[in-house]
């Protein structure tokens, strides 16, 4: 089997600022592993932004490299193409035995041709190399396609841009698992923002007989938000509690200035057994988010709009990938040196 995930945005911590919320990217990388290297036929694909940054930490390396020698061990090849977040001359992931995908040419896995295209910011550059793109199994690629952006004037790329020549597509960046004709994202591999807590995380698993695809879901830590009121469901809080999870549940808290005391309660009782992050809204937001509790709040126009009025097409990319990232000052900084 062929197995496919993206954004794994390896890393200590999921926030800089929280310590204590940790290895959730590295566990999420293990189980991956060794769901490759358990099976006989395993090989996997890795459609971008493997590290967080193109300066890892000494330990994040070593957590990839443990990855690696697992594969490794059992005879298993991993594959990948860069993401905007694995912006370096030579890809980290060469360094430990991980293979490049290259643009146009064809590689052949377990019988199945696979071309790869890495992220590109130039929506002229990405499209020509599309059109270009040689007639194969599984094209790998790390952009936003329309069908999964809510910003109308983000996207670089349409599924009717494809050739028909090109049977799938696995494509990473935009952090959602989605499967839309030929177009497979499988979402990143852990959370990565608040924003992620309602959102599934695994990868797919393609069975090189006759391109089928499976999702596979992954688990880590328990992530839960909670628009706070004058009462709180205790029996979903003790159940966190009790699930045995690898580590700690994460509870998110929305609330305005009037339920401080009863946030704060909460937190109290439960400060040995459950982590918090707090979010202090105004009213009405509360209010939106209790009337819609299954539905995204309608801002996208609002951003699409102001985006569109007053930013060129490239800054309109850079506004969306700097919304979006955890860390959005080494964005910036890399897109200024990609300038200078």
């Amino acid at each position: 089997m062929i197995y496919v995930a993206a954004d794994l945005h390896l890393r200590e911590c999921t926030w800089k600022s929280r310590k204590d919320i940790s290895g959730d990217q590295y566990y999420a990388w293990a189980q991956l592993c060794k769901a490759v290297s358990e099976d006989p036929e395993g090989d996997l694909i890795l459609a971008g932004d493997i590290f967080d940054t193109p300066y890892p930490t000494g330990q994040t390396e070593m957590m990839f490299a443990k990855g690696m020698n697992m594969l490794k061990s059992k005879g298993r090849n991993c594959w990948f193409i860069p993401g905007n977040h694995d912006n370096e001359q030579v890809p980290r992931p060469c360094l430990f035995g991980a293979i490049p995908l290259t643009v146009g040419i064809r590689s052949h896995i377990q019988g199945v041709t696979v071309t790869g295209i890495p992220f590109m910011r130039s929506t002229e550059n990405l499209q020509a190399t599309i059109e270009s793109t040689p007639p194969t199994d599984i094209l790998v690629m790390h952009t936003g396609f329309r069908h999964l952006l809510g910003f109308e004037d983000t996207w670089q790329v349409s599924e009717e841009d494809i050739p028909e020549t090109v049977k799938l597509v696995m494509v990473g960046h935009v952090h959602r698992h989605d499967e839309h004709g030929k177009v497979y994202s499988p979402g990143s591999l852990a959370l990565h923002r608040a924003d992620e807590i309602s959102a599934g995380h695994g990868y797919f698993i393609i069975d090189p007989k006759d391109l089928s695809v499976t999702w596979k879901e992954v688990y880590t830590r328990q992530y839960l938000s909670i628009n706070v009121r004058k009462e709180i469901d205790r029996d979903l809080l003790d159940s966190l509690v009790d699930d045995g999870n690898w580590k700690k549940p994460v509870v998110l808290l929305n609330y305005c200035n009037e339920d401080t005391a009863v946030a704060e309660a909460i937190q109290d009782i439960y400060k040995d057994k459950l982590l918090f992050m707090c979010n202090a809204c105004a009213s009405e937001t509360i209010r939106a988010l209790d009337e819609q509790q299954d539905e995204q709040l309608d801002l996208n126009s609002v951003v699409s709009g102001y985006l569109s009025a007053n930013l060129t097409e490239e800054q309109q990319h850079l506004a969306a990938t700097l919304m979006s990232s955890a860390d959005p000052a080494d964005d910036l900084a890399t897109y200024l040196e990609e300038r200078q």
